[in-house]
């Protein structure tokens, strides 16, 4: 298992919420801060994206991820009114399509969207390493081939009323999230450094692997090195660069990650096993460690999230 699918199995990505929105010109819709990510599909038709500086226009087939910015706007055009997202799904018609306008042009837009959050406040926020903007245009007015046909799938489900409707719509946008992320690692990448670019150095990758998959090992920044054939100085070096923190301060947060999953994973299990399955012998020095990441002892943490889980959707 490699460390993205280790990151993305721990955080428990969660969609909150998910709309298919049938829109007739003229529309605008401003969209809320985001701590986390919004993934929207140009269905049919076109409008754009007002986000700080930028003003793209998005064509059918196009898809984007908005992660961690202040609020946002998708409109039919530059003079189309615009209304908080709440607001416009109040004018939802009963054909199902929206008209903020008073003038039918019979130009229609629709759109996929959905907002993800992770479970759990973890020490390691993937959302927060992602750009203000993914932009993964379409290809002859559909998605690229390896997204269309998953995409079709919720389109239909979210026309239809067949039992666990939710359930089928809230896993596929889960994997089309995890999909779109892999797809921007790999042909995204910079100059600029960062985790997600990191796993693809032919050996900071090799690191972050032994750190995910052996996180219980007495890892210090010489064995890491010998492990990978670099000097201790070569792997420190570059591996600040490029993930942006040290070598043994990014392991501390990985555990801390980790034991957070374990503490509401097995309830059953107890400190002591918890801290010895993220490497640490001393309970004492874990439970120290697990306060000062996530504010709370592990027992509390667990009680907290167990006793009274997020209402969020």
């Amino acid at each position: 298992m490699d460390a993205l699918t280790q990151v993305l199995k721990v955080l428990r990505l969660q969609p909150s919420a998910f709309h298919h929105l049938k829109l007739e010109s003229p529309w605008g819709m401003q969209l809320a801060a985001i701590n986390g990510a919004a993934f929207h599909v140009v269905e049919e038709g076109q409008c754009w994206l007002r986000l700080g500086d930028i003003l793209r226009p998005l064509k059918q087939g196009d898809i984007i991820v908005v992660s961690n910015t202040a609020s946002y706007e998708l409109v039919a055009d530059a003079e189309s009114p615009v209304l908080p997202l709440d607001q416009v799904l109040s004018h939802r018609g009963e054909d199902g399509y929206i008209r903020l306008g008073t003038e039918q042009t019979g130009l229609y837009t629709s759109l996929l969207c959905s907002y993800f959050r992770t479970e759990q406040n973890a020490p390691f926020p993937l959302f927060s390493i992602l750009p203000p903007l993914i932009y993964i245009p379409g290809s002859a007015g559909r998605a690229i081939d390896w997204l269309a046909a998953p995409l079709e799938l919720v389109a239909f489900e979210a026309d239809h009323t067949y039992p666990g409707k939710e359930t089928v719509i809230s896993r596929i946008m889960d994997i089309l999230l995890i999909m779109v992320i892999r797809h921007w690692i790999v042909h995204q990448q910079d100059t600029n450094g960062g985790w997600l670019n990191a796993l693809y150095h032919p050996l900071i990758g090799e690191v972050l692997g032994y750190m995910h998959r052996q996180p219980e090992l007495p890892w210090t920044v010489e064995s890491l090195a010998a492990a990978v054939h670099m000097s201790r100085s070569s792997l420190a070096n570059q591996f600040t660069l490029l993930v942006g923190e040290a070598p043994m301060k990014y392991l501390t947060r990985w555990r801390m990650q980790l034991a957070a999953s374990h503490l509401l994973d097995d309830p059953a299990a107890t400190v002591e096993q918890v801290a010895l399955g993220v490497g640490y012998a001393s309970p004492y020095a874990f439970s120290k460690t697990f306060k000062r990441w996530l504010g709370l002892s592990p027992t509390d943490y667990r009680q907290v999230h167990i006793k009274a889980p997020s209402t969020e959707v």
